[in-house]
């Protein structure tokens, strides 16, 4: 796995086997750190979290990481989900919403929590080339 020579696996865990394994990682894209999980019996790489510092927003770093996850899921031609939810109250959630619409994904109408928080999800490269798009 190597969309993108900038990111670094920091670790690797592999649940089950076969067709219906999962890959968890962490990845460090320069400044920001990136979590997530491949799971191939849902054709889905589901984004746990991404982490940039304070001092290094704005300037790049979850576009990184994001760019790495999502070619990730088209080369594996899987959808990708996570939830926007910030990591903190300097976090400005409609930004990060525009951030992650950026890179395709969508609102489901779901909530990850308590807060309200939107879920949103991201079509496979399949699915944006004949228009189906994500199920909400």
């Amino acid at each position: 796995m190597s969309p993108n020579a900038d990111v670094k696996i920091i670790s690797r865990r592999q649940l089950g086997e076969g067709e219906d394994s999962c890959e968890i990682y962490d990845a460090k894209a320069d400044k920001a750190n990136v979590s997530f999980a491949v799971n191939h019996g849902k054709k889905l790489v589901d984004i746990y979290s991404v982490r940039v510092p304070q001092k290094y927003r704005g300037k790049g770093q979850a576009s990184a990481a994001l760019t790495y996850v999502t070619q990730l899921a088209d080369d594996l031609n899987y959808r990708a989900k996570l939830g926007a939810s910030p990591l903190d109250a300097r976090t400005n959630l409609p930004k990060l919403i525009k951030l992650y619409e950026r890179f395709g994904f969508v609102r489901t109408g779901r909530s990850i929590n308590f807060v309200g928080d939107p879920e949103m999800v991201r079509a496979s490269k399949r699915e944006r080339m004949t228009d189906v798009g994500p199920t909400r």
